[in-house]
C-alpha cells in the first residue's frame, strides 16, 4: 500500500511541477521524465494488478501455433 501512495504523490508532484517551457533543467527536463517514470510505473502495476491471477501467472505457457494446437498432425508435408 506504501508503494501505491509513493507512486501515486511522485507522478502528481512531478506532473505539478512539469514546465516544458521553462529555462530550469529541473523543471524542463528532470520533472517531465520522473512524471513518464512515474506513470510506467503506475501501469506497470495496475497491469499486474488485473492480470492472470493478480500478476503470478497460470504457470501454463498458454497454447499456441508451436504447440502442436493450431491442427495439422506434426507432419512435414507431402504423402
Amino acid at each position: 500500500m506504501k508503494s501505491w501512495l509513493i507512486t501515486i504523490i511522485g507522478l502528481l508532484g512531478a506532473w505539478y511541477y512539469t514546465d516544458l517551457a521553462s529555462k530550469s533543467n529541473f523543471y524542463g527536463v528532470l520533472c517531465p521524465i520522473l512524471a513518464g517514470l512515474f506513470l510506467v510505473i503506475l501501469i506497470v502495476k495496475i497491469v499486474a494488478m488485473i492480470g492472470p491471477e493478480n500478476g503470478r501467472g497460470s504457470g501454463d505457457g498458454g497454447g499456441g501455433f508451436f504447440d502442436g494446437g493450431f491442427g495439422g498432425d506434426g507432419g512435414c508435408g507431402g504423402d
